[in-house]
């Protein structure tokens, strides 16, 4: 029976032209929309009261096909979060960070869990996963200066440093330009002046850069953690994009950006989830959706893993060098 109405949902109706307006009709939970759920229509008897329910099998099929569409637009009108368009079902949310309650509540190394996905979908993007990740300041961080970067430095010195007073080895100095193109003879002697820390000037340039390898690393994870988050959330919901509406104000209209997602492959089949493995139509003909909005009801089945299960995607647990490096660069040209 219920193969018989899934059949009907998913073939033989053409959502682009078979769909009528229903938007002035009073579509009635019991009389439209149960049928279609349930497989059984309710009889009535002459005070107009449900007597008993008719099973499906004795309604015809053109009185079957009626009750598709009365349905699908009852859901359409009482889920906030959609619309029915050109023949598609619509979802529009405010931000990412509502599918953040999509992923699993644990806390495994290697994986985006609740609060990972909470950090990676949050409109703040200055979440740090990580932090004390220099070790070895010449392996890491000199070793990442690429050559506009190491030219930079070089000119930085030049212009504020020269005849700074440094010390090495317990003895004082005057910082001069014979010094300094004996130090650039090779790159590896600079950037073990940098990392001796041999004046106050190459004490703050040290910090500053290994600031800068330690946001470049952060970047570089982030943007790992963001693929693997959105390449699972595109997986349920399918591609994204944003659009823009207007909203009025007193002094005028403003500008907002929503996103919207086509979940026509599996509206229908989430809402026939809920109501085929978690509400009970033959013992309370009155269960609704559990939310008002769609996203919510697919969170909550896939809490429960009645449909799907949480997200649970795995990430890398170091970022990518290439990316690390080419982040940190960026980031140097912006502090000298």
């Amino acid at each position: 029976m219920k193969d018989l109405i899934k059949k009907i949902l998913r073939e033989d109706f053409d959502w682009a032209t078979d769909v009528p307006s229903y938007d002035d009709m009073n579509i009635d939970w019991e009389e439209h929309v149960l049928p279609y759920l349930t497989g059984k229509r309710p009889t009535y008897d002459e005070d107009g009261d449900i007597n008993d329910y008719e099973d499906w099998d004795d309604i015809s099929p053109n009185e079957q096909e009626e009750y598709s569409p009365l349905a699908k637009h009852y859901f359409v009108r009482h889920l906030n979060d959609i619309d029915f368009e050109d023949g598609k079902f619509i979802m529009r949310v405010g931000s990412w960070s509502e599918f953040s309650e999509m992923f699993k509540d644990c806390d495994y190394s290697g994986y985006i869990c609740r609060y990972t996905a909470e950090q990676v979908l949050g409109e703040e993007m200055d979440w740090e996963p990580y932090y004390d990740v220099v070790h070895d300041w010449m392996d890491q961080v000199w070793e990442s200066v690429n050559d506009e970067t190491y030219k930079t430095i070089v000119a930085h010195i030049r212009k504020w440093m020269m005849g700074d007073i440094l010390e090495v080895d317990g003895e004082e100095f005057e910082l001069t330009e014979e010094l300094l193109k004996s130090w650039l003879s090779e790159k590896e002697i600079l950037g073990h002046m940098i990392d001796n820390e041999v004046g106050s000037g190459f004490e703050d340039m040290k910090n500053e850069m290994r600031w800068a390898y330690e946001n470049g690393y952060n970047t570089a994870a982030r943007d790992e953690y963001w693929n693997s988050t959105h390449e699972a959330i595109k997986g349920i919901v399918g591609k994204s994009e944003w659009e823009e509406y207007k909203v009025k104000k007193m002094d005028g209209e403003i500008t907002r950006h929503q996103l919207k997602f086509d979940v026509t492959d599996i509206f229908m089949d989430v809402i026939q989830t809920f109501f085929d493995d978690y509400a009970d139509l033959d013992y309370d003909h009155e269960t609704e959706l559990e939310y008002d909005s769609f996203l919510d009801n697919l969170i909550f089945l896939m809490n429960e893993e009645i449909y799907d299960e949480p997200l649970n995607p795995r990430v890398s647990e170091w970022p990518d060098d290439d990316k690390v490096v080419e982040y940190f660069n960026e980031d140097m040209l912006s502090r000298i």
